[in-house]
């Protein structure tokens, strides 16, 4: 498989679940309309937390064994996300620490999208 079409198909993945938490963390805003009472969709994040571990564990593999050019910033943004995310969710929840969370999930979509944004114009000058 294209080392190019792997690296922008795990970043869609990657930014989908970071678009997905960014809704599991924002469900705890009284003033949003998908406004959570009791705090079900915290488990959501332990959903989404393996999935970014798993994508983080895929680029370091396809890096040691296929010899794909992942770099350090991309393999530690999964990790540092599922990491963060869980420590949240099983930490005294406030609002600050729920938008903390909102912030560091944002910026870590960020992240993603330009990385997404570089492969795709790689691929189409190509």
């Amino acid at each position: 498989m294209n080392p190019k079409s792997l690296n922008i198909k795990l970043s869609i993945m990657q930014l989908f679940v970071f678009v997905l938490n960014l809704f599991i963390f924002s469900s705890t805003m009284r003033f949003l309309p998908w406004f959570v009472e009791d705090a079900f969709g915290w488990f959501g994040i332990l959903i989404t937390a393996p999935l970014l571990l798993s994508i983080g564990v895929i680029m370091i593999y396809l890096q040691k064994n296929k010899g794909y050019a992942v770099t350090a910033t991309r393999k530690i943004i999964p990790f540092l996300a599922s990491i963060f995310s869980i420590c949240i969710v099983l930490s005294y929840i406030t609002d600050l620490s729920v938008i903390i969370a909102l912030a560091v999930n944002f910026g870590m979509a960020i992240i993603t999208f330009v990385f997404l944004l570089q492969d795709v114009s790689k691929l189409s000058r190509n």
